[in-house]
């Protein structure tokens, strides 16, 4: 049952990696690696930093569309697929981030038991 809510977050993760790779971004590269072994560790504050993580990642995709629409304009390419997946990815890295507010992972990761995050 954990694999259905963690599943989506890893993926996004991964998508995010992939994308810091293709670009040479390195250091965000290993950013997102440490985001995905933080994934093990079952405290509040761990959740919620691999949570703001996948939020900002929401708005890293959300640059990345406009900055591949206006490439595809200028160069007088289709984008009409090309939007449709990041769109895809979009919707999906930002519902991850609502993950950490299932009961499920809530339990996990302790949120709102007293001693962290609410």
């Amino acid at each position: 049952m954990l694999a259905l809510y963690i599943t989506p977050i890893v993926l996004s993760l991964l998508l995010l990696g992939a994308h810091f790779y293709r670009h040479g971004a390195t250091l965000s590269l290993v950013g997102v690696i440490a985001l995905m072994l933080l994934l093990f560790v079952q405290r509040p504050w761990a959740a919620r930093v691999v949570q703001i993580a996948l939020v900002l990642a929401t708005f890293e995709w959300i640059r990345t569309l406009a900055q591949l629409i206006v490439g595809h304009l200028q160069g007088g390419r289709p984008f009409f697929r090309l939007t449709l997946i990041l769109i895809f990815v979009i919707l999906m890295t930002g519902f991850s981030a609502f993950a950490f507010q299932s009961p499920r992972l809530r339990e996990r990761y302790r949120i709102g038991h007293g001693g962290g995050g609410a």
